[in-house]
């Protein structure tokens, strides 16, 4: 069985333009401004009923006051307290790994006439976030597990060259179970997967390992 989806072209879709994150202005390598992006990227769809594909969610409108239909919080803040038994979407990061690049993680780049003594290096990191979207009834939090991997899949590739990253990809839809900060709501877990590279120079003012004393190195019985 086939099923279709109709999205709005990135060129034209209003929400590129409300998300239009400058890479230049944005360091990715901070898992704060990560989990940042997820949150306003799930609050401008939620905020906005004609952008949510699935009609029975419709009425789920995500608003920055207390009144809101859905709450959209970093795991840090969420509390089942917070929730009260509304639908609610949990960003948490997961743990994230470092792949070398290269010899050392040495790079070279531009004319090294013009940094005399610069020294560049580059690191690829790679890790992922888990959108928790949770509601009272099973169906509803698998309507709304899907609704969120449909949104932040359908536009990786926009958000991937808008702001950086090497890849960004939904890469796991997980299974129906129970919250277990609260029993009366179920859960369902969408993680979505990411690569970027930081690049960051060092210039050595003074050689550091001169001032480290090596007596240390030579216990006296």
């Amino acid at each position: 069985m086939t099923t279709t989806t109709t999205s709005t072209t990135p060129s034209t879709d209003p929400r590129i333009v409300a998300n239009a994150f400058s890479a230049a202005c944005v360091k990715l390598s901070h898992p704060l401004v990560i989990t940042g992006i997820f949150v306003d990227l799930l609050t401008s769809h939620f905020g906005t009923p004609e952008w949510i594909e699935e009609p029975r969610l419709r009425k789920l409108v995500w608003k920055p006051t207390p009144d809101t239909g859905i709450l959209i919080e970093p795991q840090f803040r969420w509390t089942p307290q917070m929730a009260n038994k509304r639908p609610s979407i949990i960003i948490k990061r997961n743990a994230w790994a470092s792949e070398p690049r290269g010899i050392g993680d040495d790079i070279c780049q531009g004319n090294p006439l013009q940094s005399p003594g610069m020294e560049k290096y580059l690191v690829q990191w790679v890790g992922s976030h888990t959108i928790f979207c949770t509601h009272t009834t099973g169906a509803s939090a698998e309507l709304l597990g899907a609704e969120v991997a449909r949104e932040l899949g359908q536009f990786a590739k926009v958000y991937r060259d808008k702001l950086g990253f090497l890849r960004v990809r939904v890469t796991q839809i997980g299974d129906l179970s129970k919250l277990e900060e609260d029993q009366e709501s179920l859960v369902v877990p969408v993680t979505i997967g990411y690569a970027f590279e930081e690049k960051f120079s060092i210039m050595p003012q003074a050689p550091r390992l001169r001032s480290i004393g090596l007596s240390m190195t030579c216990f006296p019985e």
